[in-house]
């Protein structure tokens, strides 16, 4: 049986990091329905943007189908909810260690998308709307712009490169997954199997600067 312990509940003060990129709305519900809101906040953006964190600022009758689905509500029942909703396709992002990571990247196209991002503090975990998912992403250290793959969320500077990339991309076992870099002082690979060398009859070492011929009154 496969262990799927994350669920999006009641609500969560955003990170300070994640709140400095100004790429979500983080609804201050008081349920456990922060599902419902944070697609609500997507779908239908407060008037004039204000109050965007208000519950008040969306409307109770959103007509998507809730039916068989689990308040708090983990994200492995995004399938079910797509199925019952046709016009939805639903990413969800996470939050982890300062750095966004991918929960789940919906296969449907030419549908409206819905990106959100589900934020956890201990054993609680809550839904918000990313409402500008380049935001989201955005490097200081870059200042060109980027294209991001929401598979791997791996950087590329042109366009046409990330759509190449697109057709080999598939994750791991089909799920959406950041690639984890190597730290400095671990990101160089080094020959160490030594045993299982062959050995040779012959080894010929060139080295090119025997060829060079001495100039006089030059050290």
């Amino acid at each position: 049986a496969k262990y799927d312990p994350i669920k999006g509940g009641t609500y969560l003060p955003t990170p300070d990091k994640l709140a400095s990129k100004k790429a979500i709305i983080n609804v201050k519900n008081r349920d456990n329905e922060c599902l419902k809101w944070a697609l609500r906040a997507a779908l239908f953006p407060a008037q004039d943007g204000k109050n965007p964190n208000r519950p008040s600022s969306y409307p109770i009758k959103d007509g998507i189908n809730y039916k068989g689905i689990a308040f708090p509500t983990p994200v492995s029942q995004m399938d079910q909810l797509e199925k019952q909703n046709r016009d939805l396709a639903i990413n969800v992002f996470g939050w982890e260690e300062g750095k966004v990571i991918v929960h789940r990247i919906s296969e449907r196209k030419d549908v409206k998308e819905v990106n959100l991002m589900l934020i956890e503090s201990g054993m609680n975990q809550h839904y918000c709307c990313v409402k500008r998912v380049s935001a989201l992403l955005f490097d200081k250290a870059r200042n060109n712009k980027t294209f991001y793959c929401l598979m791997c969320l791996t950087r590329f500077t042109r366009a046409h490169t990330l759509e190449e990339h697109k057709k080999f991309c598939k994750g791991e076992n089909k799920r959406p997954i950041r690639i984890e870099m190597p730290e400095d002082g671990e990101n160089i690979l080094n020959f160490k199997n030594y045993k299982k060398q062959m050995k040779m009859p012959f080894v010929i070492y060139a080295d090119f600067e025997s060829l060079v011929i001495p100039i006089k009154g030059c050290e």
